[in-house]
């Protein structure tokens, strides 16, 4: 049992969404977007690796970018990516404005500039770009939004201050109202001295009266909350929690009832990843075991995919056909505590587990992420163009070996 828990702590820490830390930048990362007719916040702009770089819009979703990758005198900015096109543009109404220099930087002076600090976890809602922004000399994190005309810009509370050894932040918008989660790393040194427990609070914050309640405390010697979800009335969240002293571990899917303020826990299963369909089916990863249909009305459970050697720890997506299974922690952990043979890819199933496709590793991507029904997006590093942004059509699935397209930017 310690072994296994050993990596899956690892991973979880991978696994958390956009993170912070005094001295070193914080990871990129994304969010969601509108709520349809079944009160699912955003069923197909789901997420990989707890990183979200893309926030689904009806007709496309958008994108936050560091122009040096992290660097204290690089400039973040926000664009645009057109479902129909796949063309990609600066979040900008000026008519006049070139939005770049004549080295390729973001301008100062273009809507899409959001500063000289980091941007991370990118969501929309009804309207608006959500987003975490990072000051790499305060350490301050600050959650903020822009008008989808890029003309408005507004800071709405400050979220924490990043810790020595990193901090994590998770968040669903619904409405005026915005459910936190703050994960300061600094607790696992807590842990290992063995000074104090810690506790991970999962906040309510009104935006329209500015009142902060916390709904829900995790404590543990080490302790961590991500992952955050919402279905209707119901915040599902992942949590860690660990007592050194008695030798427990656990990790389970929690739900919060938005309505009635109750949280409780979903399965007694361990859950790695998770993700939802409709209102009452739940599909989930058991660390070298597979993933698992959870039926919530009735607490039925099945194996529908055995995990492999490359397929151990994934992270899980549905775009209303067909179920995403990333495994790039898998690899993460192969190369720390096995051969170092795994091959980062992503398997494409039916509900019934069956493989449908693998879609190949993206131009040397560090992860992958899927923006919705029609289009998978994903984050790579190419020389002499920094990140950008490149797509693959879910129409093309079925090809041999699917291609992926560059969200080519106008003039290029």
């Amino acid at each position: 049992m310690k072994r296994r828990m050993i990596p899956m702590i690892l991973s979880l820490l991978i696994a958390l969404s956009a993170c912070g830390s005094r001295g070193s930048a914080p990871a990129d990362a994304a969010r969601e977007g509108e709520k349809d007719s079944t009160g699912l916040v955003c069923p197909q702009s789901v997420y990989f690796m707890g990183h979200r770089d893309f926030g689904l819009a009806p007709d496309g979703c958008y994108a936050g970018y560091n122009d040096k990758g992290g660097h204290l005198e690089s400039r973040s900015f926000l664009t645009y990516i057109d479902r129909e096109t796949g063309e990609e543009i600066y979040l900008c109404g000026k008519p006049e404005c070139s939005h770049v220099d004549e080295d390729g930087y973001i301008l100062e002076s273009c809507d899409a500039f959001i500063g000289n600090m980091m941007l991370m976890s990118v969501s929309y809602y009804d309207g608006y770009v959500y987003f975490l922004k990072y000051d790499r000399v305060s350490y301050e994190a600050t959650m903020a939004r822009v008008s989808q005309d890029g003309s408005v810009h507004e800071d709405l509370f400050v979220v924490g201050s990043a810790s020595e050894n990193g901090s994590n932040y998770d968040y669903v918008v619904d409405g005026n109202i915005v459910y936190l989660v703050y994960n300061d790393l600094d607790n696992f040194q807590l842990a290992r001295e063995g000074t104090q427990d810690v506790s991970v609070p999962l906040e309510k914050i009104d935006l329209t009266t500015g009142e902060r309640t916390v709904v829900y405390t995790n404590t543990g010697d080490m302790a961590l909350i991500g992952n955050l979800k919402q279905v209707g009335d119901r915040l599902y969240f992942l949590q860690y929690s660990k007592q050194i002293k008695d030798g427990f571990d656990s990790y389970h899917l929690m739900c919060y009832n938005t309505t009635t303020g109750e949280t409780e826990k979903v399965m007694e299963d361990e859950v790695y990843s998770y993700t939802i369909v409709g209102e009452d089916t739940i599909y989930y990863n058991i660390p070298a075991d597979g993933v698992y249909r959870y039926q919530i009305s009735t607490g039925e459970r099945s194996l529908v995919r055995k995990s492999d050697d490359e397929s151990g720890y994934l992270f899980m997506a549905y775009d209303g056909n067909y179920l995403y299974l990333d495994n790039n922690n898998s690899c993460i952990m192969d190369s720390l505590y096995g051969d170092g043979d795994c091959e980062q890819k992503v398997f494409v199933c039916t509900l019934e587990g069956e493989l449908v496709q693998v879609i190949p590793e993206c131009k040397g991507q560090i992860f992958t992420q899927l923006s919705d029904g029609e289009m998978i997006c994903t984050k790579s590093f190419r020389v002499g163009m920094g990140d950008r942004s490149f797509y693959l059509r879910t129409e093309n699935l079925q090809e041999e070996t699917p291609e992926w397209h560059l969200a080519e930017r106008p003039g290029e």
